[in-house]
């Protein structure tokens, strides 16, 4: 059979699916690789959700030409771009889009091919705010450079001269990110280098350059290279959310962003009135600064990546029943919880809190949750993607997210199989369910499984969120996975049990302090508020004053313990939880 002469939509499609899978299977090494801009061990897995999505996304569609089927490939990868290095990479295909619109129906020629690397070389430029070398960008610019070299030095350039030195590139680009600062080699690179070897190996399978780069990853992994350190900052959240924008509009995001974080990324493409589908990525220490001035953010979810040297109060009151410090008793256990890199993913348990409330998003992502911000079915789906773990609680926040709650779990279920890639090159077949991929020898990995708490308003889900992350914390690792499921489970029962939760009306403080103080028992040693942005502005002062005279009276204010949040919703709503034994 003769060598293909356009890189046309079976080959694209091949390239993906390949690509796809080289990533499922290897993708932990590149997650133990992981250290810039933050040691968060999830480059594989970001990557390979990027690349599922866009291979999902040209399975599923009916295309007309190659043009078509580069747009619906880059499209669905921007839907599924996880991570700083999802969003990179989603970038890069979006330029390798905008390249081949301008090629031959049946696909790209070399010449055509190696004008795509470069758009996609100038795309992972695009997608950083802060580009550094010897990461993502360095791969994929060397990769370009070394097609663009054969193609200016041979007679008759193939396809495969072209794929296979654009993968030679790359792995040289990953070789000189030895012992520069980002790991023993960036993971970035890594990712790139798997990515233009599947290529190569499309055109040349007989090459296996894929199984070349792994045995190198795996080698510079071993390598103990003592290097020096990146200077940079990295916030102590991650915030991802999709936006619909103008071009203008995501331009002048991203100068935001650009000033309160790093690893910045707006990535999408706009239609001829200008406006476009947009995901947007952030490393940031205020992640309420991050949400859109204009427009309304969907599936926005919340993470936190570290601790931060100069943690803010998140009490923003700055009281708690005990006078003296402004960070309050639920969330002191936080500031002890490890970095996400330093715990061993595979022991947790999941937490996906959902909340109407900006204001809680810092303290829930503290306690260890994944936070959805205006939560809805597809929010909490992509939010058990991001957890990587085998099971997960969803803590609704009102009637509506227990809905999206139940619909998500089914969804996961439902999706458990949605279709299996043959891969001939890499062995057994690959296995894409939902937004989660695994590989399968003879059966489906299952997804994250979700239990749906029984949390029906702010205060409740709070409440349980902390409990939850308190108990996750103080469990030991040795104890088993359904011995800690069950141990979190019966958390969540209890703290319901012992919650007695209030609902007012702010716009009467003395009222409504008055009633909770009256509502104060021997039992009660947690009192949790949440304060709505139109409520009365004395209401907090006044349920702190009238449940500390009140819990002195009945000589339990030793033991108690009073916690006031500003929920900052457009509600006057006063939510009030007391906690007792």
């Amino acid at each position: 059979m003769s060598a293909p002469e356009h890189l046309g939509i079976e080959q694209l499609h091949s390239w993906l699916v390949h690509a796809h899978a080289a990533c499922v299977r290897y993708g932990e090494l590149l997650n133990t690789l992981n250290e810039f801009p933050v040691a968060d061990s999830d480059t594989g897995a970001n990557v390979t959700h990027t690349l599922a999505g866009a291979a999902r996304a040209l399975t599923q569609a009916d295309v007309i030409d190659f043009a078509d089927a580069a747009a619906v490939a880059s499209a669905g990868a921007v839907l599924g771009a996880r991570g700083n290095s999802g969003m990179i990479l989603a970038q890069c295909l979006l330029a390798f889009s905008e390249s081949a619109q301008k090629a031959p129906s049946q696909g790209l020629r070399p010449v055509e091919l190696v004008a795509a690397l470069q758009a996609m070389a100038r795309g992972a430029v695009k997608a950083v705010s802060h580009p550094v070398e010897g990461t993502f960008i360095s791969a994929m610019r060397s990769a370009a450079q070394a097609g663009a070299d054969t193609l200016d030095n041979s007679a008759r350039p193939t396809l495969e001269e072209i794929t296979a030195t654009a993968a030679f590139g790359a792995q040289e680009a990953v070789v000189e990110t030895v012992g520069i600062g980002h790991g023993p080699v960036d993971a970035g690179a890594g990712a790139i280098m798997l990515i233009m070897t599947a290529l190569a190996d499309v055109f040349n399978p007989q090459g296996d350059l894929t199984g070349t780069a792994v045995n190198m990853l795996t080698d510079l992994s071993q390598n103990n290279t003592s290097h020096k350190r990146v200077s940079g900052r990295s916030g102590e959240f991650e915030v991802m959310y999709l936006w619909n924008a103008t071009a203008f509009q995501a331009e002048r995001l991203r100068k935001g962003l650009g000033e309160i974080g790093d690893s910045v990324a707006v990535v999408g493409a706009v239609d001829s009135l200008n406006m476009g589908l947009f995901h947007v990525h952030v490393h940031t220490d205020n992640p309420r600064a991050a949400l859109p001035p204009y427009g309304k953010a969907r599936q926005v979810c919340i993470r936190r990546l570290r601790s931060s040297h100069t943690e803010p109060p998140t009490n923003p009151y700055g009281f708690n029943a005990r006078g003296g410090s402004n960070v309050i008793p639920l969330e002191r256990f936080s500031a002890k919880r490890p970095s996400k890199a330093a715990r061993k993913v595979q022991n947790e348990i999941g937490v996906i809190a959902c909340t109407r409330a900006p204001g809680l998003i810092v303290p829930l992502a503290r306690a260890g949750a994944v936070v959805v911000l205006e939560p809805d079915s597809d929010a909490i789906v992509r939010a058990a993607g991001d957890i990587q773990n085998p099971n997960a609680f969803v803590l609704p926040c009102d009637e509506a997210s227990i809905s999206a709650a139940h619909a998500a779990s089914r969804s996961l279920t439902s999706r458990a199989a949605v279709w299996a890639l043959d891969d001939s090159n890499l062995g057994d077949d690959v296995l894409v369910a939902g937004d989660y991929a695994s590989k399968s020898a003879g059966g489906v990995e299952a997804l994250t499984r979700l239990k749906v708490a029984d949390t029906s308003n702010e205060v409740a889900m709070f409440v349980t969120a902390m409990a939850l992350g308190l108990a996750e914390l103080e469990n030991s690792s040795d104890v088993d996975e359904a011995a800690k499921l069950a141990l979190m489970e019966r958390t969540a029962w209890v703290t319901a049990v012992r919650m007695r939760v209030l609902e007012f009306s702010g716009v009467d403080a003395e009222r409504i302090a008055l009633a909770v103080a009256e509502a104060l028992g021997e039992w009660t040693v947690t009192v949790t508020v949440l304060v709505g942005a139109l409520a009365d502005s004395d209401v907090a002062p006044l349920i702190r004053d009238a449940v500390v005279q009140k819990a002195q009276d009945m000589g339990i204010d030793e033991d108690l313990d009073i916690n006031i949040y500003a929920s900052h919703q457009d509600l006057d709503q006063v939510l009030v939880g007391l906690e007792g034994f």
